[in-house]
């Protein structure tokens, strides 16, 4: 499991929910 792949999948995630 790339680190770096779930770290940018987790800040898209938090974004989202920043938007909502």
């Amino acid at each position: 499991m790339n680190f770096m792949l779930f770290k940018h999948k987790a800040n898209e995630v938090n974004i989202l929910i920043s938007y909502i």
